[in-house]
């Protein structure tokens, strides 16, 4: 009969660690979700009362960050809201950094009495970078509008890498 090892006995633990359930993480709920936004995906995340169908929260996340929630569903509900006895806490950051402590909350219903609408808005949409859009590129060419004269007093345009002003194109009939 062949004898366990101390390495085959912890390759079974090991085993037993992991489960089934290495795709998608730990298999439990701790009622922690989070939300990313990118370009052609722009998220928008919606809490709905599913009693009244009330939306009684939502953020259009902003394209390059993501939204974090978590849920605490043992809040001792007050006289202001009734109906909404669990507490929601968010936090919107930069896709890449963690949440840390969620500083924002509010109100919302208990588990069984609410759900969570992920909406793509139309993309493409673009994070606003005031940087890229302070000043003008040097490389950038002014396009008149079609039927209009740029003017005979305007700079010609300089080649972005010798520098050397380009020429008006001639049309040449054949």
């Amino acid at each position: 009969m062949i004898k366990p090892t101390a390495l085959t006995l912890a390759a079974a633990a090991l085993l037993a660690l992991t489960g089934c359930y290495s795709i998608g993480g730990f298999p439990a709920s701790r009622d922690k979700f989070q939300y990313e936004s990118h370009p052609l995906m722009p998220a928008t995340v919606t809490i709905v009362d599913t009693r009244t169908g009330e939306a009684v929260w939502s953020m259009d996340v902003p394209v390059g960050q993501k939204l974090a929630l978590r849920f605490y569903d043992d809040r001792d509900p007050d006289d202001a809201t009734p109906t909404r006895t669990a507490l929601m806490r968010w936090q919107v950051v930069d896709i890449g950094k963690g949440a840390g402590s969620l500083k924002n909350e509010v109100a919302v219903p208990i588990a069984t009495a609410r759900k969570i609408n992920y909406e793509l808005r139309e993309g493409p949409e673009y994070a606003t970078d005031t940087r890229a859009t302070a000043r003008p590129s040097p490389t950038t060419t002014t396009v008149s509008p079609a039927g209009t004269d740029p003017g005979r007093d305007a700079p010609p345009q300089r080649d972005p890498i010798t520098g050397v002003p380009e020429l008006d194109p001639v049309n040449v009939d054949d």
